[in-house]
């Protein structure tokens, strides 16, 4: 057993964002993302169904033409297969469920 706060375990990099899984298991993984403001993570997509909590700072999600900004406390479920792409309003740390 472990206590910690999510958003201590990793930290924002200068040069490109940072991600750390945090567990892995048969089904998928949890993931630990740190965008600084204007880091984006380009249009993607994922064999998987994932999950998106917003733990500190705002991201905007883009899927097809709609964008929307997640503040802290948001979260947002993203299909298989659906492109998608991220950019950090402000410094940001999110966790991904996948």
């Amino acid at each position: 057993m472990r206590y910690t706060f999510l958003t201590d375990e990793i930290q924002y990099q200068d040069d490109k964002f940072a991600q750390r899984i945090i567990f892995t298991g048969k089904g998928g993984s949890i993931r630990l993302l740190a965008l600084k403001a204007g880091q984006h993570i380009p249009v993607h997509a994922t064999p998987f169904p994932a999950f998106l909590l917003i733990l500190e700072g705002t991201l905007r999600f883009t899927y097809d033409e709609m964008q929307m900004e997640l503040p802290s406390g948001a979260c947002w479920t993203i299909e298989p297969e659906a492109p998608h792409a991220l950019e950090a309003i402000e410094n940001t740390k999110a966790l991904l469920i996948r």
